[in-house]
């Protein structure tokens, strides 16, 4: 049957096996009826008709004598696999100890087996009765172990899936037990070399393993021969099955006569033309030659019924026809693209020359060179950037495309050529506008907007606005960034913003050497070619976080950036040719100036942002705010509305915060809320359409956002004896600070001090401090009170789990000693801060801004302050101010006399002075 497949692709297309004369397909139990042509007939085809080469279908003759022509013995395919070989194939071709006989006169082999067979396995193929499996199929391992007296019999078996997946590398594989194999396998005859090698073993009959033999240094079995069973080949069934298996067959070497497959099958027709008289056999050896997964394969071995093996050959088979086809289809579609792009390369490069040669189009290299010298003539370059792009052009046009330094030339010329060279945008220099830009965008920040006003007004009687560098400081969400993008506004120049939080590689700013790969300019050379002027306000945001790396120190890099005196000749590693940017306005923003190098710092000016006050957050939750996120949530002014007292609630008890980051987040969640309700229709009578609008008031407030953050402010309505309120700085603000004094009853031994609260170092020294001078001031006050010597003394600093540091609560803590030790309470609503010496000199401290506005938002209607900081009070806004009844101090005795009015009265104003002296703490007056 399948030898009949062959006269068929004769004349398909050159280079195919062909039969010399046709043979009609029969099946495969009528196959004595005709004989398949001796392999030494079967010639190449090198024309497309049917036929010899003479096209006639005749043997060409041999012109000299009038014999036919010998035809050279056909050749083994050079794509065929080399692990599986059919049987006849292996015997002719080099074994040579077997002969072919017809199926008719040769008789099957009767010869007894063992009944023990030792164990060769094969990991990547199944073996099959009637293949022949060589020695290169097997591991190195396998083979090492077979004795040097090799049986004459072994039993082949595949490992299975699991264990061989489970395999890093085939080499490590070590056969330790006959689970690690399929139980059905092949007994093998073995086939020696000259030298008595294993060659290879040729498949005869199937087998399973019926047990293991002990003590054996390589692993033998015991094994049972099994037949197929019984079957008839005239039984319509296996007619249709197996006239179905050769049209698979049939249509394979029609369709993929490349693959090794049909390479394999040619000799597979007449090599194991005995074996295949069976129909299971033909089975066999066909499947033997697919490349599905092992575990389908040994399906088809372990199957004994014919009926259902062929069934499973031809499912195998179709499988291997959809991978051919998808496997051709890949490769027609990678020919095809293929063939178009160097089509399109032919026609581009025809064309190319056929417009060169009209006169019509310049070549590549042409094109840019004109394109850049176009680009330069409306560009002010100074002499020496001129030269180095009118070098770099030379270089350029000396260089061919394909070189890499053409690339590398090509992409410097091309930002050199890209930058604003004396390009400067016009200035917006109306006071009144800028007045009104500010206005609009920000509310408050008065000190601000006045320095930046004064800014533009210089800019006004110059002509021009020069270049400035400015730092913003102030806690998050106040606005810093806001107001660069305003700056810009105003000014109507363009505006570009980069973050350096966490920088630490210097080439972010001055850019890469042009020898590195992908080198390209730092982020102000970049911005310059963005913006297309020279003369753009930068934002360079989060300067107090620069890192510092292996890369090296942006902070020093940023040196010659912001420094006036040398940004004018601004030097980028990448363009190595210096840039003016004294023009540019930059403006920089920062939450502390602690963290600021000392160099880069005085080379800006500073200008800080203060937090805003309860009332400023409402009015801006209501001018900027609630109009800005109910217009992105898509709602209406009928369909929502906030109350100014929710709105307080809102700043009072859920964010307590300098800036109004977290009061955005609040009324954005409300506005979501708002647009659930109506989507969900639980406030709405008709599509998009509500009876009345949802309003938020103080009383439903906990529905929109939840339970309130923050109850109180202040821990105690009337402080205690021993407490009293002081006020700190942050990051994010100023904060009120509690400082609390307690007895401790057990402690009788000693008096001592002992302080908690996550204390820094400077903030224990002045606890020191403070219990050093209220144990000589109180000796002044009441000489017969000795509290301190017979008690000791738990200083507390509430919120343990805030770490706190810093001179400016010594004041506090000399009150909460003195008061616990005269059992006298401090007036209502104070709040001190200040840094006291041992000789009870109050020092000036920083943050009077944000500790007033700590202090407004607490309530506190008194506050004590250094007199040095008067000035810094007298610049806070007066409706921060307004309420609050600020006393100065010079010496604590200013503190005592406002905390404890009435002790004070009781002693002299003489006395006083007298003992100030007599401790060495008087006062100089003029």
């Amino acid at each position: 049957m399948l030898r009949g497949m062959l006269p068929r692709m004769q004349g398909l297309r050159p280079g195919v096996w062909t039969a010399r004369a046709p043979v009609p397909l029969c099946p495969i139990w009528q196959r004595p009826a005709f004989k398949i042509v001796d392999p030494s007939k079967i010639h190449m085809s090198f024309s497309t008709s049917s036929g010899g080469q003479g096209g006639d279908g005749k043997d060409p003759k041999d012109k000299a004598s009038g014999a036919p022509k010998k035809k050279p013995a056909r050749k083994r395919p050079a794509n065929m696999s080399d692990d599986i070989k059919p049987v006849g194939e292996s015997i002719m071709s080099e074994l040579g100890e077997v002969k072919q006989q017809d199926a008719k006169t040769r008789p099957k082999p009767k010869a007894a087996f063992p009944s023990n067979f030792i164990v060769m396995p094969l990991l990547k193929r199944v073996p099959f009765p009637g293949v022949v499996t060589y020695a290169n199929a097997f591991q190195q391992s396998t083979l090492d172990s077979l004795p040097k007296q090799i049986p004459k019999h072994v039993a082949l078996f595949a490992v299975k899936d699991t264990v061989r997946e489970a395999l890093k590398d085939p080499k490590d594989f070590q056969l330790t037990g006959v689970d690690q194999l399929h139980n059905m396998g092949v007994i093998a005859e073995v086939i020696l070399t000259d030298k008595n090698q294993f060659k290879c073993a040729i498949g005869l009959h199937r087998c399973i393993i019926t047990g293991v033999v002990p003590k054996e240094p390589t692993l033998t079995v015991k094994a049972k021969k099994v037949e197929s069973f019984p079957v008839d080949k005239n039984e319509i069934t296996i007619r249709a099955l197996t006239s179905q298996l050769a049209r698979k067959v049939q249509q394979m070497l029609l369709q993929y006569q490349s693959s090794p497959f049909a390479n394999n099958v040619f000799s597979l027709v007449e090599a194991s033309k005995s074996y295949m008289q069976e129909v299971g056999g033909m089975a066999d050896v066909i499947v033997s030659q697919c490349t599905v997964s092992s575990s389908e394969i040994q399906q088809a071995l372990e199957t004994l019924d014919v009926h259902k093996r062929l069934e499973i050959v031809l499912t195998i088979l179709q499988k291997e026809m959809q991978l051919y086809e998808l496997q051709s289809q890949i490769g027609r579609q990678i020919e095809e693209k293929s063939l178009k792009q160097q089509r399109k390369f032919f026609l581009t490069e025809q064309m190319k020359t056929i417009r060169k040669e009209l006169g019509m189009e310049l070549d590549e290299k042409e094109s840019l060179v004109n394109k850049f010298k176009d680009r330069i003539k409306n560009l002010q370059l100074t002499p020496a950037v001129k030269k180095v792009i009118e070098e770099e052009l030379a270089k350029m046009q000396a260089l061919e495309p394909v070189s890499s330094e053409y690339n590398v030339t090509r992409n410097y010329v091309e930002w050199l050529t890209s930058l604003p060279w004396g390009v400067y945008g016009e200035d917006s220099l109306d006071l009144q506008k800028a007045q009104k830009v500010l206005d609009e965008d920000h509310y408050g920040l008065k000190d601000i907007k006045e320095r930046i006003l004064e800014f533009i007004a210089v800019g006004n009687l110059k002509g021009t606005v020069q270049g400035k560098i400015v730092l913003l400081v102030g806690p998050p969400g106040v606005g810093k960034t806001s107001i660069g993008k305003s700056v810009a506004r105003a000014l109507g120049r363009d505006f570009f913003r980069f973050s350096v939080g966490g920088m630490t590689d210097v080439s972010e700013i001055k850019g890469h050497r042009r020898t590195y790969i992908g080198a390209m300019p730092g982020k102000l050379i970049q911005c310059m070619k963005m913006v297309k002027k020279s003369n753009p306000v930068v934002l360079i945001d989060e300067i107090d976080k620069l890192g510092r790396g292996y890369q090296g120190d942006p902070a020093a890099a940023l040196l010659e950036v912001l420094d006036p005196e040398q940004n004018a000749t601004f030097m980028d590693h990448y363009l190595d040719v210096p840039y003016d940017l004294s023009k540019v306005l930059f403006i920089c923003t920062a939450n502390v100036l602690e963290s600021i190098p000392k160099p880069l710092m005085d080379r800006m000016e500073v200008m800080t942002i203060g937090g805003y006050v309860p009332d400023e957050q409402v009015t801006i939750a209501r001018k900027h705010l609630i109009p800005q996120i109910r217009s992105e949530c898509g709602l209406l002014s009928t369909q929502a509305e906030v109350s100014d007292t929710a709105l307080r609630m809102l700043v009072r008890s859920y964010c307590r915060e300098s800036g109004v980051r977290k009061l955005k987040q609040h009324i954005d969640k409300i506005f979501r809320n708002v647009a659930f309700k109506i989507v969900d229709g639980k406030s709405a009578k008709g599509k998009n359409k509500i009876a009345q609008p949802i309003r938020v008031s103080e009383k439903n407030l906990v529905d929109f956002v939840g339970k309130p953050l923050f109850t109180s402010d202040r821990y105690y309505a009337l402080p205690p004896v021993g407490v009293v309120m002081g006020l700190a700085w942050t990051a994010l603000g100023g904060a009120t600070l509690y400082v609390e004094s307690a007895t401790d009853p057990y402690q009788h031994k000693h008096a001592d001090l002992k302080t908690t609260g996550q204390m820094g170092d400077v903030m224990r020294e002045s606890t020191n401090i403070a219990y050093t001078f209220a144990k000589t001031h109180i000796s002044f006050l009441a000489p017969g009170n000795r509290f301190f010597e017979s008690n000791s003394i738990h200083m507390h600093i509430p919120e343990g789990a805030t770490p706190k540091d810093g001179p400016s609560a010594g004041c506090t803590m000399i009150t909460s000693l003195l008061s616990l030790a005269m059992d006298e309470r401090v007036v209502d609503n104070l709040a001190m801060t200040g840094e006291v010496t041992l000789t009870g000199k109050v020092l000036a401290i920083g943050g009077v801004r944000e500790k007033t506005i700590a202090a407004k938002r607490s309530g506190v209607k008194v506050l004590v302050i250094p007199s040095a900081n008067k000035k810094d009070y007298d610049e806070v806004p007066a409706n921060i101010k307004e309420g609050i009844k600020v006393h100065y101090a010079d010496y604590y005795d200013d503190v005592f006399r406002v905390a404890f009015p009435n002790l004070s009265k009781q002693i002299s104003k003489a006395n006083m002075i007298d003992m100030m002296r007599d401790s060495g703490m008087a006062r100089a007056k003029a």
